[in-house]
């Protein structure tokens, strides 16, 4: 459920990392469209949907320069 991740959300943030839509996925974790095209959109995770189940998602740190 969406705000199982909330809190663990916000931290990564605010420590300049990410959490992106990785794609829809079933109730088991079983997924519905192709998690590389999803994350290429960087198209952050989002809250108080009409859905409260959280797609898949990936979790990534602050990207370093070059």
């Amino acid at each position: 459920m969406e705000w199982d991740t909330a809190a663990a959300d916000i931290i990564v943030r605010e420590a300049g990392g990410v959490v992106l839509y990785a794609g829809r996925c079933t109730g088991k974790g079983e997924l519905l469209e192709d998690w590389k095209d999803a994350v290429l959109k960087e198209r952050p995770l989002e809250y108080n949907k009409e859905d409260l189940l959280n797609p898949c998602f990936v979790v990534f740190g602050r990207r370093r320069d070059g």
